[in-house]
């Protein structure tokens, strides 16, 4: 082989090699977890503070290392047709094409993003000085390319580059939050609980008012004709800022009672513009009512949220389709939707609402939705009348039951726990494997 084949031969093996690292560097760093980079750096890994700065603007590294990838790739072709010519190769410059297009879909591609892809962090770091020396190399040219391409872009849609037609949609967001299909490229950048709270926004907007309201029975309110003492207990006794007023029954709640409006019936609480204790003022729980909002139970939380921002309330009282009282929901509650769970120095520390207690046995407050107790352990169950696990059992039983009494329906054994007034409080349901929907009541002393 002369001396110039020999050149061109290393020539196209140097092109070969700058294809194979700005793939891998380009799959590396699509594929690395933030997390797990920013990780890398604080540990003092070489290299990871690197990619997290080329992690801040994937478009200009991206783009950097398609055009390494393009320029290397044509003169690679380039090279080896000619080197190919130089020597005679058989059947050239198919022979030639041919050698290139395996070269560049095996070593160039293919290996390089696999072997990426298995660990992209370490593959990522090791590359950032290429990242660095290829985006900086490849800069004044992909200025230039972008700016062309927009104009191309401006031209042939009529819109602005990087803008989208349509929004996201609410299944495109599911897939990024839950770490893109097949759960690889996005695990790290999004966190668990910031993952759930994702997903709680996007639910918001299938959920009604009766799914998170307070339910009657649990309502703590004062009637109108209360005196300053009775109302200042039921607020210490409840720990809540704010109390529907009713007049006749729980069904005519005529507005909302603040706590802080108290304060002025306080003797000392109250303080003048001066400086002094201000007089306590006769008491009137009449000139305290503020108005309230009334909502349907299938007002949809989303829509609700937004009008209990715009009305500047808390509170909204939630009535059924005979216009009765059927609860109560807070902007406390909604937000409970989102980011779980929010607690106070006055809330009494309560079971959670769902416990798992083994593989397929749950133990569940009596106002969980049946639905929800279905799919968590996946049962056969349709969609119920009575929509939560204790309306179940009282409709499958025909009455109140007894603490201990037990219900077989759908496959699944439920134990009542807990009874509280005219309430079912706690339940155990199990899963038996059973067959679909059918119905078996069971008093304990049949048992």
């Amino acid at each position: 082989m002369e001396p110039a084949s020999l050149i061109e031969l290393g020539a196209a093996l140097v092109c070969l090699l700058l294809v194979a690292l700005s793939a891998a560097t380009e799959a590396a760093l699509g594929y690395a977890s933030r997390h797990k980079v920013r990780a890398l750096a604080e540990s003092g890994r070489r290299g990871a503070l690197t990619v997290d700065r080329l992690l801040e603007h994937p478009r200009a590294y991206g783009s950097a290392m398609i055009l390494l990838q393009t320029v290397a790739a044509v003169a690679l072709t380039m090279f080896v047709a000619d080197l190919a010519r130089r020597e005679g190769l058989p059947g050239e410059p198919w022979s030639a094409l041919l050698i290139v297009t395996a070269a560049l879909i095996i070593l160039g591609h293919g290996l390089p993003r696999a072997l990426a892809r298995h660990d992209p962090e370490r593959i990522g770091t090791a590359l950032a000085w290429f990242a660095s020396f290829g985006r900086a190399l490849a800069r004044p040219i992909v200025i230039l390319v972008d700016a062309l391409t927009g104009l191309l872009v401006r031209a042939l849609t009529r819109r602005a580059p990087g803008t989208h037609p349509e929004p996201a949609t609410e299944e495109e967001l599911t897939v990024v939050i839950s770490g893109g299909e097949g759960g690889e490229g996005y695990d790290g950048v999004i966190e668990e609980d910031e993952r759930e709270m994702i997903d709680g926004i996007l639910q918001l907007e299938d959920r009604t008012a009766r799914d998170i309201m307070v339910p009657r029975l649990d309502i703590v309110a004062v009637p109108e004709g209360a005196d300053l003492a009775e109302v200042v207990r039921t607020i210490e006794g409840a720990g809540h800022s704010r109390l529907p007023v009713y007049s006749d029954s729980i069904d005519s709640i005529i507005g909302v009672l603040y706590a802080k409006d108290l304060l002025r019936f306080v003797p000392g609480a109250s303080v003048g513009e001066n400086g002094s204790r201000a007089v306590t003022a006769p008491f009137s729980l009449a000139s305290l009512i503020r108005p309230v909002y009334i909502v349907p139970e299938a007002k949809r939380v989303d829509d609700l949220l937004h009008e209990l921002q715009g009305r500047k309330v808390h509170m909204a009282v939630v009535v059924d389709e005979y216009g009765g009282t059927a609860g109560v929901v807070t902007i406390e509650d909604i937000l409970e939707e989102i980011v779980g769970e929010i607690d106070d120095e006055y809330d009494v520390a309560t079971e959670p609402d769902i416990e798992e207690i083994g593989d397929h046995e749950l133990r569940v407050d009596g106002r969980i939705g049946a639905e929800e107790v279905s799919d968590l352990l996946d049962l056969d169950w349709i969609e119920e009348e009575h929509n939560t696990i204790g309306g179940l059992v009282q409709r499958e039983l025909g009455r109140l039951p007894a603490e201990g009494e037990k219900v077989e329906f759908g496959g699944a054994r439920i134990t009542v726990l807990a009874v509280e007034g005219y309430r079912i409080k706690r339940l155990r349901v199990e899963k038996l494997g059973g067959p679909g929907p059918g119905a078996d009541a069971t008093d304990p002393a049949s048992k």
